[in-house]
């Protein structure tokens, strides 16, 4: 063992002479069952690639094992951790070394490939590329990946490269050890451990999307010019901030609900149809304050699981603009992060106290979600759908309204008998009544004829237009509580 080496340096050292005692124990009838990808045998030296991601809390290893006789036998070397600004210069730092600048002996060649120099680029190459992909999946899905090694591959007949997952020092070498050991047939009277039951916490399950346009929760992150130059470069996923790490979690009516600093909102509602509702109806709410935010389409929602640790394993519909924000690759300029709200996160905690108070009423749930996406709609340029998304608001604002105002006159002249519902004899009825101004039953009517405008004399429409039908709908929303009804609905006339 060298004189002087760091403890990760030590750990691997150690797992070479386990290896080499545990190999010793075998009959040579054992041994011949140990494949060449997992010897240690003397001559060894091994030289570890570490590369670390802070940001996706990711540690990856490439191992290089080699026997060359020429070399010091237990011979630990480690790059690392190598952080994504730091992987150029380690790289070629690694590849320029003395001890790669050597001809592969015809004999030992495995790939066709004639130095040791141009084995270890293309490993390191295919190795930075396996760390990308697994970053990317880290943010797809939060599920925790255990350490350990997972790969291995040739390099050459008497030279190969492992795989792992996780600092030098986190690795489970009694795992990888036994594993290696218990390859062989079962007549070596060695039984295979038994399985060991784990308990594994459930978690919620629940939906998510992005607050969009995008926003920022809480504050808004720097990018150090070390990220930018990484950001343009493209070597690695160097984001300001985690994807879908909470900056805000909360359990309300026993209902999990989350929100990260690039604006992902989570919800513990296994329901789709009940958790897409709440989303919609937080967007509004949104809105409402002055955060412009679309309405969330079925397309456009992600499976998750939630819970007081915040947002765990997902599955996202990553290639639509809404989710693009999970994306590395999806860089925002200085200005554009600029441009972006930021949201003060106790206004998130009283919009999410707001939206699942809303949620016990179907009625105004389901008004404020017509409501968006009408809203959403104009923002879009579809004005005609805009409008026609408006009548439909009307219709279910005025329908809901009547009923509960004919319940009042029953309770109060029962025996009448209800009245049959027409949208068209309503509107004057609960103007006359109070319910409604004369100035709010014009705009009303006014909506009407641009919906028979769209719905039967297929006319283009204008962006003022529709203003006007999403301005109608906004005056009903803000009035959405059942006025008193007034006088005028005493009289014994009904």
């Amino acid at each position: 063992m060298p004189k002087s080496i760091n403890s990760d340096q030590k750990v691997l050292v150690e797992f070479i002479q386990r290896w080499r005692k545990m190999f010793d124990s075998l009959t040579e009838d054992e041994r011949r069952h140990v494949s060449n990808l997992d010897k240690f045998d003397s001559p060894c030296q091994l030289e570890v690639v570490w590369l670390r991601s802070s940001k996706m809390k990711l540690d990856y290893q490439l191992w290089v094992v080699t026997h060359f006789q020429d070399e010091p036998d237990n011979s630990v070397i480690i790059h690392g951790p190598i952080l994504s600004e730091e992987i150029q210069d380690a790289f070629a730092a690694m590849i320029e070394s003395e001890r790669f600048n050597r001809s592969v002996p015809e004999e030992a060649r495995y790939m066709g490939v004639n130095s040791y120099r141009g084995l270890i680029e293309g490993q390191l190459l295919g190795f930075l590329g396996q760390f990308k992909r697994e970053a990317i999946q880290q943010i797809w899905s939060q599920k925790k990946v255990p350490t350990g090694v997972f790969m291995k591959q040739w390099l050459t007949r008497d030279a190969f490269i492992w795989i792992a997952r996780g600092e030098p020092k986190t690795v489970d070498y009694d795992s990888v050890l036994k594993h290696i050991m218990l390859k062989a047939p079962p007549t070596m009277g060695r039984a295979p451990a038994p399985a060991i039951e784990k308990k594994v916490k459930k978690k919620a399950k629940g939906f998510g999307t992005y607050i969009y346009p995008h926003v920022w929760v809480g504050s808004r992150p720097v990018r150090s010019f070390r990220e930018q130059i990484m950001n343009q470069m493209r070597d690695g996923p160097e984001l300001p901030f985690r994807p879908l790490e909470a900056v805000f979690t909360r359990r309300i009516s026993n209902i999990y609900v989350a929100v990260t600093n690039d604006g992902f909102v989570a919800i513990g509602i296994k329901n789709r149809y009940k958790a897409l509702q709440a989303l919609n109806t937080f967007m509004v709410l949104l809105t409402l304050e002055g955060v412009p935010a679309f309405s969330v389409r079925d397309s456009e929602l992600g499976e998750l699981t939630i819970d007081k640790g915040g947002i765990g394993q997902s599955n996202m519909p990553i290639m639509l603009p809404r989710m693009q924000p999970l994306d590395p690759s999806f860089t925002r300029q200085n200005w554009q992060q600029e441009l972006m709200p930021v949201i003060e996160i106790e206004k998130v905690k009283m919009l999410w106290n707001t939206t699942l108070n809303i949620m016990k009423d179907e009625n105004a749930s389901t008004l404020i979600g017509i409501f968006g996406a009408t809203y959403t709609h104009f923002q879009t340029s579809e004005y005609g759908q805009a409008i026609l998304l408006a009548w439909i608001f009307v219709e279910k604002w005025a329908n809901t309204l009547w009923s509960q105002w004919e319940k009042d006159e029953l309770l109060i002249y029962p025996g009448k008998g209800r009245r049959k519902y027409n949208i068209f004899g309503v509107i004057p009825i609960l103007e006359k009544t109070g319910h409604i101004d004369k100035a709010l039953a014009a705009e009303i009517n006014q909506l009407l004829n641009l919906r028979n405008m769209v719905l039967h004399r297929f006319t283009q429409v204008t962006k003022e237009q529709a203003e006007l039908a999403l301005l109608t709908v906004l005056r009903l929303l803000r009035n959405i509580e059942k006025p008193t009804p007034s006088d005028a609905t005493k009289d014994d006339s009904g």
